[in-house]
């Protein structure tokens, strides 16, 4: 072969031939361990336990028919390797929940591999790959232990994300197939959110309801821890809930006015504004002549909102009555 693989500490064997033209006289093998076992034109090289981390064998002869008698070679170079000890995830200086939009380092932790240049380490989120395959330059042959690292930004899909990272030794086509790998364990990902709003809840809303009909408002927001709701300002007539909505069955003049819901967790406050106004209708209402003078209409009316008590004048050339 063009190169000998073999784990540290396996036993391993290779043959060198000599080539038919060649002179057999002085035909050998240079290796500073194992055993030979010569034939005609065949040397075999065995190895009970590869213990050495930088070797190689030199298959050699001497050409006699040359003046100076010249020496003939071929170099079989020798790979051997070591899978890691272990692989482990974690994030740097980090413990417990990540906060949405910050940054933060995986690092992936190898120990005891050899060759280091062969060690090919990929970052994982489930089953999506996050990284170009991440390769140490290095003239390292013993085992060590190295550290790779990746930046990732928490965003709100990620909560309850698998992080993982994963080591191939990548030893060529004279290597095992498939190559060895090893992954780490998983790093699950709870990320604490800001509170956002739904894509229907504004900042202010100006909600008109016709008397008698339901009134329905809601603040419901998404947030990670999850928000708590109180609502802070409401008309006199309305009980604070104790939850995102309020329900009213029939909407009455009562319940128009500012109602203001604020939307917490640990990451902030959201505040939502409805504006309610109930529309009805004033037929028939006691007015009072600016006169002192009490007096009834019939078959007068006039629309208006029942936001605040309203006022409505009617006026002729010789009067003017308010309602009361």
């Amino acid at each position: 072969p063009s190169q000998l693989v073999v784990k540290h500490l396996d036993p391993t064997s290779a043959t060198c031939h000599l080539c038919p033209s060649c002179q057999r006289d002085i035909f050998d093998l240079e290796v500073s361990f194992g055993k030979k076992e010569h034939n005609t034109t065949a040397i075999l090289w065995t190895v009970n336990k590869m213990v050495e981390w930088n070797t190689l064998v030199v298959c050699f002869y001497v050409d006699r028919t040359s003046a100076e008698g010249k020496q003939c070679c071929s170099v079989l170079p020798i790979l051997v390797y070591e899978p890691p000890d272990g692989v482990s995830l974690s994030i740097v200086n980090h413990t417990g929940p990540m906060l949405e939009a910050r940054v933060y380092t995986l690092q992936c932790e190898v120990q005891n591999v050899a060759p280091l240049k062969k060690a090919h380490v990929t970052f994982y989120e489930g089953s999506k790959q996050l990284n170009e395959t991440q390769v140490k330059d290095s003239p390292a042959l013993r085992p060590v232990n190295e550290t790779y690292s990746l930046q990732i930004s928490a965003q709100k899909e990620n909560d309850g994300a698998q992080y993982w990272c994963k080591v191939e030794m990548v030893l060529g086509p004279e290597g095992p197939q498939p190559p060895p790998v090893m992954m780490s364990q998983n790093v699950t990902a709870i990320v604490h959110l800001i509170i956002y709003e739904k894509p229907s809840l504004l900042d202010r809303y100006d909600v008109i309801v016709e008397e008698g009909r339901p009134l329905h408002l809601d603040c419901t927001a998404e947030g990670n821890p999850q928000p708590s709701y109180q609502w802070v300002l409401l008309p006199d007539s309305v009980q604070a809930p104790d939850s995102s909505i309020i329900n009213i069955t029939a909407a009455a003049p009562e319940h128009s006015g500012l109602y203001t819901c604020s939307v917490t967790n640990d990451l902030g406050t959201l505040t939502v504004d409805f504006m309610v106004k109930v529309k009805g209708e004033f037929k028939n209402k006691l007015l009072l002549l600016h006169l002192g003078l009490k007096v009834k209409l019939e078959n007068l009316s006039c629309d208006a909102f029942k936001v605040m008590v309203p006022e409505v004048t009617w006026k002729n050339p010789h009067h003017c009555f308010t309602v009361l």
